[in-house]
């Protein structure tokens, strides 16, 4: 029903609270499609990212959907271009990388999280959301 009525982001983002991390995280991969596709001018997107990530950390998803979930956000976390977005949706992955998957994603995480905040001292912006 949500896909045939509104799209909003404020609509998603209350679906996804609502539901505990369990339902949340088994459709993960359609959530990722949701969220991308959310218009996103009541609620920032990024936030229903983080959202789900942390729902992934709480319960994880299935196995055999770990990787296209992982690439999907992956993709979008990639198209962000403010930092401190960036940054939020980054460090729940982190968490959620380092539960699920191995040292070599986590590191290409943090090697991207470094490139994305060390131009014009980004880091500066995002130094909160980087120590936790």
């Amino acid at each position: 029903k949500y896909r045939e009525s509104c799209q909003a982001s404020v609509v998603l983002h209350a679906i996804l609270a609502a539901f505990p991390p369990s339902l949340v995280s088994t459709a993960a991969l359609d959530l990722c499609d949701l969220v991308r596709t959310a218009d996103d001018t009541s609620y920032p997107r990024f936030h229903l990212y983080v959202s789900l990530v942390a729902a992934m950390c709480a319960h994880p998803p299935p196995k055999a959907e770990q990787m296209p979930i992982l690439n999907s956000i992956w993709k979008q976390l990639a198209e962000m271009h403010n930092v401190e977005h960036y940054v939020a949706v980054a460090a729940q992955l982190a968490r959620f990388l380092a539960i699920e998957f191995s040292y070599a994603e986590v590191t290409k995480l943090l090697k991207d999280v470094a490139r994305r905040v060390t131009p014009n001292k980004a880091f500066a912006q995002v130094q909160p959301q980087l120590h936790s």
